[in-house]
This record gives structure tokens, sequence and C-alpha cells, in this order.
């Protein structure tokens, strides 16, 4: 009975309550093997049994609706963070949807500034989806910033605004903007087909795949119009403490960056890079996650929106990048080599 009572927390949200048990007689020897596998099973078959219950009891018809109804867009979207990899994604070929950062257009000034427009206005000849991804922190600072943006994507005809967070998402719906042209990225969490609905009742019918989520509970999901990021790193914090000003003073205006690093105790690395048009510091991950090796299984989910997040990565890398992505999206799926994470995808919330 004790035994029994035992259920890992972490991965249910049962307790065990009363256990009765009926034993023949003689009494038989059961391995524990035997009873970790009979509770599994047994949370298994309860779980879907609740879920099938809550299905039927919450928009019955609303979400089967909405699964019937939508069509799944096949897009891949690019971030950068820098005018470099600007720059370099520019002289691409490929078919592919670009985000670009606040900091890129509110950071630069004069010729640097000039240039990022030049190019941005280049690839809309060439037809290119040009994206802006908003401030992840709203400061005092960063809100004549957001008016700004607002001018160059309506000046520019961009295709769509990304958003990380709820300031920037009122924002933009108190400034009118089409709500069909509006990203949530996965910092806003979309973790089940009832969190969807909410937004999908606010004409937001753009949302990505929170990264805390598993394979498995991804397929119980509608992910029509879902967007999933297969490489990258991770932020790990954001953070308003800037290590750059506190090491060498503020970089806003500087012309020569530095690169900060910091090494935990089993000195995995973890890069930090700075968005200086809000004033915060990002700690990304030691590891990019890199889910090409399961492509046709996110095409069974029915996810075809994928995001590309390059952040410290030089011109070599993209490419590398660039050329194993579109090798796995059209031609055969294959192991990634290098030091890579399948993040939560494989694993879930711990």
């Amino acid at each position: 009975s004790e035994k029994l009572s035992q259920l890992d927390t972490k991965n249910t949200f049962f307790e065990a309550g009363k256990v009765d048990i009926s034993l023949s007689d003689p009494v038989p020897f059961v391995p524990m093997s035997v009873l970790k596998k009979m509770k599994r099973d047994a949370l298994i078959m309860l779980g879907d049994a609740f879920s099938r219950k809550r299905d039927n009891a919450v928009f019955p018809s609303s979400m089967d609706q909405k699964r019937s109804e939508a069509q799944n867009e096949e897009e891949t979207f690019v971030s950068i963070s820098g005018l470099s990899q600007l720059s370099f994604l520019s002289s691409l070929k490929d078919d592919f949807s670009l985000i670009i950062p606040s900091d890129l257009f509110l950071r630069n000034e004069g010729a640097l500034k000039e240039k990022v427009l030049e190019i941005i206005s280049s690839l809309k000849e060439d037809k290119k989806k040009i994206y802006i991804l908003f401030p992840r922190i709203f400061r005092k600072r960063v809100f004549e910033g957001a008016k700004t943006l607002l001018s160059i994507f309506e000046r520019y005809a961009l295709d769509g605004i990304f958003v990380t967070g709820y300031d920037a998402l009122s924002f933009l719906l108190e400034n009118g903007v089409d709500r069909k042209r509006i990203f949530l990225s996965s910092d806003i969490y979309v973790m089940n087909d009832r969190a969807k609905e909410f937004f999908n009742s606010l004409s937001l019918f753009n949302s990505s795949v929170s990264v805390e989520l598993n394979e498995g509970e991804i397929t119980h999901m509608n992910n029509s119009n879902f967007l999933i990021n297969v490489y990258g790193r991770e932020i790990l914090m954001q953070s308003a403490c800037c290590l750059y000003r506190n090491n060498f003073g503020c970089e806003e205006k500087k012309e020569k960056d530095h690169d900060i690093f910091l090494t935990d105790r089993k000195n995995m690395v973890f890069p930090v890079i700075k968005e200086c048009s809000s004033c915060v510091n990002l700690i990304l991950n030691s590891r990019a996650l890199n889910l090409f090796s399961d492509m046709n299984s996110l095409k069974e989910h029915g996810l075809s929106r994928h995001l590309i997040s390059f952040t410290v990565e030089n011109e070599d890398e993209m490419e590398k990048i660039m050329k194993d992505y579109f090798f796995a999206l059209k031609e055969a799926p294959k192991r990634p080599q290098g030091a890579y994470t399948r993040g939560h995808f494989g694993r879930g919330v711990e």
C-alpha cells in the first residue's frame, strides 16, 4: 500500500488517496518494476479519461470548428540579433521570412540605420516577408521607441510584429494594429487548447509552441497556425542589470562591442547579449536547441511554421544551419552533428 501510494508528483497532477489491496492466498511476490509499470499505466489511463471529460465540458464546438477550418501555412521564420547577420541572410535565395529585432532600428543611427532600412527595402522588392520583434521590456524609455517602430512598420509595409510580453501586446492593441499581423512568441505561454482558444477569442490567431511542452503534450493540442522553434539558443534570463556597463561602461553609442560569457561550475559557457535600446541583457543557453531530426514528427503533428533563431552565430555557422535545415525539411531528417539539445521537446517540464 505504501509503495502504491508513492506517485511522481513532477509528472502527474494526481495524488493517491485510499489504496485497497486484495491478495490471494498464498500471497504472491510482485517485483517492484511491475508495481511501477502498473502505476504508470493507470495514471496514463486516468489522465486520458480526464482529458476526454474536460474536452467535452469546455468549448465543445468552438475548438472543433477551429480544428476543421484552420489551415496551416507553411513558413520558415529566421530571427537575427545583429546587422552582419541581416546582411548575410539578405544574400541568400532560400524561401524564408525575416524577424528583425527592435534594437536594430532603435540603437542604430545615421548610416547604420539607413543600411538596415536599405536592406529591408531590397528584401521587400524580392517579395521577402519582414517582421519586427518588439522590445521585450516596456520601460519608459522604450515607449517613444515603440512609436518609431510603428511608423517604420507602416511606412515600409512590413508583414507583422512579434511580441514577447503583455506590455508590448497591450501597446499594439491600443494603437489599432491589425491583430492578424500580431504574432505571439513562445515567451507568451500557450500551454493548451484552452489558452489558445482564449487568444483566438481576441482575434489573435498566431501563437507559438511553449518551449516547456514535450512532444507527447504537443500531440494533444490543436497546432494550427502554431510556430515552433526548431533551432536557436533559448533565453534563460532577461536582466535589467547590464554586465557590459558594469565591466566596460555603457556601449550603446560605441562602435566596438565586447563579448561576455558566463561560466558555471560545470564549465558550461552561457553567452550574454545586450539590447541597448531597452537596456536589457539576455543570458542564453550554453547549447542551441536543434529539432532538425524531428522534422517528420513535427509535420505529423501539424507544425509547419518553423523558427530559426540566430543570436551569436557567425556567417559560417549560419550558412551550415540554413543548409542543414532545408535539407531536413525537403530531403530527409538526420541527427545533427555537434553539441545541441532537444530542450523540453523530449522530456517536458521537470
